[in-house]
């Protein structure tokens, strides 16, 4: 069993929001070490390709592409989601210092109290 770690680089099957379709789209682990280890599923947020669509709070642009295994531009989404690590299909990369900087301000934007 692959162990997911926070900051992987996934390609995963992805609900879009309206609930109806799954396709395979790449995403951040966003769940720690110890939530992998002890629940069933783990917490991603997606990543998109489309920089054309106005820029949402939690949102931010990756800068360290060749770190994540992204081939293009890319974003965050702030669409955070529990999967079940069976639809991960594969791990293509790991969040950079810098990335994993921001991904934690903006989990803490999202979620602070």
């Amino acid at each position: 069993m692959t162990t997911y770690n926070l900051g992987d680089v996934v390609v995963a099957m992805v609900l879009f929001s309206n609930q109806d379709v799954a396709k395979p789209r790449p995403a951040v682990i966003v769940s720690d070490e110890n939530y992998n280890k002890r629940k069933p599923d783990v917490i991603i947020a997606s990543i998109t390709s489309n920089l054309n669509a106005d820029r949402e709070l939690g949102e931010f642009l990756l800068t360290d592409l060749k770190s994540a295994g992204l081939k293009v531009p890319s974003r965050t989404k702030a669409f955070i989601t529990t999967i079940a690590p069976r639809v991960i299909k594969y791990k293509i990369g790991h969040f950079s210092d810098k990335d994993s900087k921001a991904l934690q301000l903006m989990l803490g934007t999202l979620f602070a109290s």
